[in-house]
């Protein structure tokens, strides 16, 4: 019966980390008319079905033999549990993966970042990349246009940092990938830089 139950739960693992694999790999490498591929999503509901047909075959297979292992309420509070921790974790963990983490968890994180005892992995990160862009003071409206040359490549501006001397605006924006969260790769960072610098060649003429 146990190996049969992990079997199951095995096969599920595999069919979800696929085709979380392929949603992760189709957002980064394309862009999509919907929230996430439905191969990516097949395979997840395949990881699904394993699970929970599992889980259920586990518990009927002692059911059918209940009165041959002659178990008692604490044996049928061991299996019940044994059946329900492993769908439980897999729906929230799929949840964290497509909505995030809960709110409520993010907060204690927060208030458990100073602390010595959460591990680095659990600690918050601002992976942030830097783009740098310098301007006159009297073109100050240019910033609208580099928030669209932003979107454009699909980038959102976590902060920004503003420092005029003389005459000259610097602004340093911290960006990341919309879709993913990451730092974008140094060829997206390439063509942002050359549509900024012809967005300033542009105002010069």
């Amino acid at each position: 019966l146990e190996n049969t139950y992990l079997s199951f739960s095995r096969n599920s693992m595999i069919a979800t980390v696929a085709g979380c694999a392929m949603i992760q790999y189709k957002v980064s490498q394309t862009k999509l008319d919907r929230m996430m591929p439905i191969s990516g999503v097949m395979f997840i509901f395949m990881g699904f079905l394993f699970l929970n047909c599992g889980s259920l075959t586990y518990l009927y297979s002692y059911w059918v033999m209940r009165r041959m292992l002659q178990l008692n309420r604490f044996d049928w509070a061991w299996i019940c549990f044994q059946s329900a921790w492993p769908p439980a974790m897999w729906t929230y963990s799929l949840f964290c993966f497509v909505h995030g983490s809960p709110d409520y968890l993010n907060r204690v994180l927060d208030e458990l970042d100073d602390r010595s005892m959460l591990p680095n992995f659990l600690r918050s990160v601002d992976e942030c990349c830097k783009v740098q862009f310098q301007i006159d003071k009297d073109q100050q409206g240019l910033l609208a246009e580099v928030d669209d040359v932003f979107k454009k490549y699909d980038l959102e501006v976590r902060r920004t940092e503003s420092e005029t001397r003389g005459g000259t605006l610097s602004s340093t924006f911290y960006v990341v990938c919309c879709s993913t969260g990451l730092i974008p790769s140094n060829s997206l960072l390439r063509r942002v830089q050359i549509d900024l610098h012809m967005l300033k060649a542009e105002t010069l003429h």
